[in-house]
């Protein structure tokens, strides 16, 4: 898959950024401007709010039975299907960004450990603690211009 390659000097289009998103499903090679990134995180967000609204609403008001547990599947379903497309979209933006595949690996693979363990452990502060404070250095990493670290 090849995905579009652009410098912050041409602004590409939201359908462009869209495309991005959706034809890098698997791609973690290549690069991906700013704008491209945070298109795609905003249309990650609604899909999940969506999903939330019609599913989540669905499981509570089958709670229990055959057809909450279907609603839970689809609503989960939906949650790792989404956060496929959404990890390569953060390899590519940090490589933008110009850091090198293995600190990037090792900054995913802490924000997952995190947020796994805050699934199975939400009342222990420290996963909280541990989980907001990795969230938040990625997103300023996310916010650094292409090219903007230095080696």
């Amino acid at each position: 898959m090849q995905i579009k390659q652009v410098n912050e000097q041409n602004p590409i289009s939201v359908k462009d950024s869209l495309l991005d998103f959706w034809k890098g499903f698997i791609s973690y090679n290549g690069k991906t401007p700013r704008k491209a990134f945070w298109i795609g995180v905003v249309e990650y967000f609604v899909v999940i709010a969506l999903n939330n609204l019609i599913f989540g609403t669905l499981n509570n008001d089958y709670a229990g039975g055959v057809s909450g547990k279907i609603f839970t599947t689809i609503l989960f379903g939906v949650l790792l299907i989404m956060q496929i497309p959404l990890t390569a979209l953060a390899f590519r933006r940090l490589r933008d960004a110009g850091m090198k595949t293995l600190p990037i690996t090792l900054i995913v693979l802490i924000n997952c450990a995190f947020s796994i363990a805050f699934v199975f452990f939400p009342m222990i502060a420290l996963v909280k603690v541990g989980l907001i404070v990795c969230q938040c250095f990625m997103v300023l990493l996310f916010c650094v211009p292409s090219n903007g670290i230095q080696k």
